[in-house]
């Protein structure tokens, strides 16, 4: 027993109005409830969507050192 972490990405259907069962924030909601139903304790549970960027080798115009 201990801290766990669960990261997922992927991209298809979201927030559909009305809500549909296979929508991935509808699945995640589910998969929270879960998991807590099971005696887990579920501190942090976000969905994101839209745009990414990677931060991690920025552009030389962007780059806010020399080189």
């Amino acid at each position: 027993m201990g801290n766990w972490n669960i990261t997922i990405q992927g991209m298809g259907v979201h927030h559909n109005h009305p809500p549909l069962e296979h929508d991935a924030n509808v699945m995640a909601q589910r998969f929270v409830r879960e998991l807590r139903a099971a005696g887990h304790q579920v501190t942090s549970a976000t969905i994101t969507h839209g745009g990414s960027e990677d931060v991690s080798n920025p552009p030389p115009a962007a780059r806010p050192w020399p080189g």
